[in-house]
Parts: C-alpha cells; structure tokens; sequence
C-alpha cells in the first residue's frame, strides 16, 4: 500500500470514529440519588434503566406485589444510601425497602431490555414513566 493510501486510510478511520462519539447519545452525569434524568427527562435508575409509578400504590405503600412485582420489580434501596428531600426509603410488606420518588413507590419493568427503554409507560392505563419534576 503506498504511504499516500495508507494515510487516507488512516485519517479516515480517525474521522469515522470520531464522528461516532459524537453521535452517541449523552445522558446526565449528575447522579439523583439512587437515579438521574436522561436528556428526555424520564428519571432512570443509576444502570440507566426507566423508572415507573403505579396509579394503585395509595399513601406511600406499593400495592405491587407477587406476580405484579415479577413484572414491575420494585426499586429497592438500603438505609445506607444518601437520599435528597424527592427520595426516600418505605418498608414493602414482604421486609424489602423500597425507593419512592415525591412519596410514590417507584418500579422497573421486566420488559425493558436496554437504557432508555420505556415499553411499560402506559400499561393498563395505571402505570407511567417517572417524568423529571
């Protein structure tokens, strides 16, 4: 290969991944505590996975339990962690304790694969995506 090829070859490689990074998506750096928002301002869990709230839960309790919990597993939490004013720890019936976001049980879904997933936002008409207030 002469030198002049090699060094378009080169530069062109260069180019293509530079413009790859540049395309990839950014999301938040700041940490919520236990969560962050995307730059759709959907609240994720720190594995950037979406979080949900269920239209059942009533005063603070989750009314999610068994094989509801199978499909919408709750985000636990321990007494450890630092939590700000919107996020707190409340004690399920089953002992685990469980994240709320402004005093609502929060909930993944298992049929969210990826980040930035958000295929249970509107199931039943009673469970939705955490929009960043």
């Amino acid at each position: 290969m002469s030198i002049p090829k090699a060094l378009f070859v080169l530069f062109a490689a260069a180019a293509t991944l530079t413009l790859a990074s540049c395309a990839k998506k950014t999301q938040s750096s700041a940490s919520t505590y236990g969560a962050q928002a995307t730059e759709a301002a959907v609240v994720t869990a720190q594995n950037g996975m979406t979080l949900y709230v269920f239209d059942k839960d009533k005063g603070g309790r989750s009314a999610c339990y068994d094989k509801c919990a199978e499909n919408w597993p709750p985000y636990i939490g321990t007494a450890d962690e630092n939590l700000p004013a919107k996020w707190k720890l409340v004690e399920r019936t089953d002992g685990a304790t469980q994240w709320t976001y402004n005093g609502r049980p929060v909930y993944f879904y298992k049929e969210d694969l990826a980040e930035g997933d958000a295929n249970g936002d509107g199931k039943g008409g009673v469970w939705h995506v955490i929009n960043k207030v």
